[in-house]
């Protein structure tokens, strides 16, 4: 549970201040209005936790006798679905080769880090490496500060400190 609530707490987002917003004209709701997108964001949390749930379990299943194999087939079918919306939405390319050396470096570690999850699936307890693996909003936001200066809340740290405390507990618990 201390996992859990770091990651809970972890993404919390201070409010902009009423003397910094931009409110729109009286009637209109705000762009972001929680009101009006928080049962949709909810939705599609859901919906990607479903996923993503799916996938790394399907994944492990695959993975018990080649896992090599089970990250080819996982990445030829992520790689046929983007195709597939590209030509259905037929979105403008232009931006693609001044992104390039990002969009390189994203699938790099998009697949060593499906490679080492499954692999370590393999080697050990699938709940303990689950929670390991969900550990990447925390990483994700050390990262985002490291590297691209975003700001940390004092709450924010809590949850990171929160979440690794956990994971270090349900660590211990399983060895």
């Amino acid at each position: 549970m201390l996992a859990v609530a770091g990651v809970v707490v972890l993404s919390y987002e201070e409010d902009t201040p009423a003397e910094q917003r931009q409110d729109p004209p009286r009637g209109q709701a705000r762009a972001g209005d929680p009101a009006r997108a928080g049962k949709k964001v909810i939705a599609l949390a859901l919906i990607s936790a479903l996923g993503f749930g799916t996938f790394f379990t399907l994944l492990d299943a695959a993975a018990s006798d080649r896992p090599g194999w089970a990250i080819v087939a996982a990445r030829a079918g992520g790689s046929l679905m983007v195709l597939a919306a590209v030509a259905l939405a037929r979105p403008s390319l232009r931006a693609i080769p001044a992104a390039m050396p990002a969009l390189l470096a994203m699938a790099f570690f998009d697949v060593t880090a499906n490679s080492l999850f499954t692999v370590a699936s393999t080697m050990g307890l699938l709940p303990l490496v689950a929670v390991g693996g969900s550990m990447y909003p925390a990483f994700t936001i050390a990262l985002a500060h490291l590297t691209l200066g975003e700001r940390l809340h004092h709450l924010q740290r809590a949850g990171v400190a929160l979440a690794l405390a956990g994971v270090l507990l349900i660590s211990a618990g399983s060895a």
